[in-house]
């Protein structure tokens, strides 16, 4: 598990067609919330510079940032629960 201090950030990467980003986004938002941290959506095709840091290829996409370094990132489309184990697991 993170330790506590570290500073987590959570972006996710949209296009606005894009379906399934319209059904992670909400969830997405409720599990920062919960955990209290910073969620960021930024649309892929706008966004352009952060996208390329980030090496965004498809969208939907999770990309964990911690302490300002990218710690992992998905393309999967996670329940509330996953998307929870996601952000605070170590793998």
């Amino acid at each position: 598990m993170m330790d506590p201090k570290d500073r987590r950030v959570l972006y996710l990467f949209t296009t606005p067609r894009c379906s399934a980003c319209k059904r992670m986004e909400p969830i997405a938002v409720r599990v920062c919330s919960e955990l209290g941290i910073p969620f960021y959506a930024a649309n892929a095709q706008t966004a352009t510079e952060l996208a390329m840091r980030y090496a965004i290829q498809s969208v939907p996409t999770l990309v964990l940032v911690v302490n300002g370094a990218m710690l992992r990132a998905t393309t999967r489309v996670m329940r509330t629960a996953e998307l929870r184990e996601w952000i605070e697991g170590d793998n």
